[in-house]
C-alpha cells in the first residue's frame, strides 16, 4: 500500500454524549490552524469508517474519549500498533462497531498505518444532551495546544500527561 507521508488526526465521538466529544473537539480546534502536512477530520468512531480514512496515511492519531479510573481530563497515550484494546459493546460505547474492532480488522487486513497513536482524554459525563465538562474542555484545549506545535506523540516515548501506572481505560471510546 502506498503512503501519503501525511500524519492523519482523526477526532471521534457523539456530540450528544457530553465528554465523548472529546475527540471532536480537539479535531475542531485543530482544524483552524492545522500542522504542516496534517489533515484533521471527524468522526463518528464506526471502525469500516476509521479504516476507510487511515489507508494510505502513514501516520495516524486518533482521539477519543474513555472512561477510565484515572480524574477527568487525564490524557492517555496508547500504542495502536500493539495495544491491547478493551473489546466495545453497545453498553459502554456510543460507537457501534468502535476503534478496537478497527485496529483489530486493519491488522488482519494488513491495512493499519505505520505509526497509529491513540490519544484518550478521560470523561466523567456521558449525559445525554450536555457538553463538555470543565476538566475534559481543558484537557482538549491542553492537547490541541501541544498538537498544533506538530508535537507527534511518538509511539518510542511515553505521552507526557500519562500517568505512568494505572488502570487502563475501558467502556466509553478507547
Amino acid at each position: 500500500m502506498k503512503t501519503t507521508g501525511i500524519t492523519l488526526l482523526i477526532g471521534i465521538g457523539s456530540e450528544a454524549r457530553g465528554d465523548d466529544a472529546a475527540g471532536l473537539e480537539v479535531a475542531r480546534l485543530l482544524s483552524a490552524n492545522p500542522p504542516p502536512g496534517w489533515r484533521i477530520e471527524q468522526a463518528t468512531g464506526e471502525a469500516t469508517d476509521l479504516i476507510m480514512r487511515w489507508v494510505g496515511a502513514e501516520r495516524v492519531i486518533v482521539v477519543d474519549a474513555a472512561q477510565a479510573d484515572w480524574p477527568a481530563g487525564t490524557i492517555v497515550r496508547l500504542d495502536g500498533l500493539r495495544a491491547v484494546l478493551p473489546a466495545q459493546t453497545r453498553q459502554t460505547s456510543t460507537h457501534a462497531t468502535g476503534l478496537a474492532t478497527a485496529v483489530r480488522l486493519a491488522r488482519a487486513l494488513g491495512l493499519l498505518p505505520s505509526e497509529l497513536v491513540l490519544l484518550a482524554v478521560c470523561g466523567e459525563c456521558w449525559c445525554l444532551g450536555t457538553g463538555l465538562s470543565p476538566a475534559v474542555a481543558a484537557a482538549t484545549r491542553h492537547l490541541a495546544a501541544r498538537l498544533t506545535g506538530g508535537e507527534f506523540p511518538a509511539a518510542a516515548h511515553a505521552w507526557p500527561d500519562r500517568p505512568a501506572d494505572g488502570p487502563r481505560p475501558t467502556g466509553s471510546g478507547l
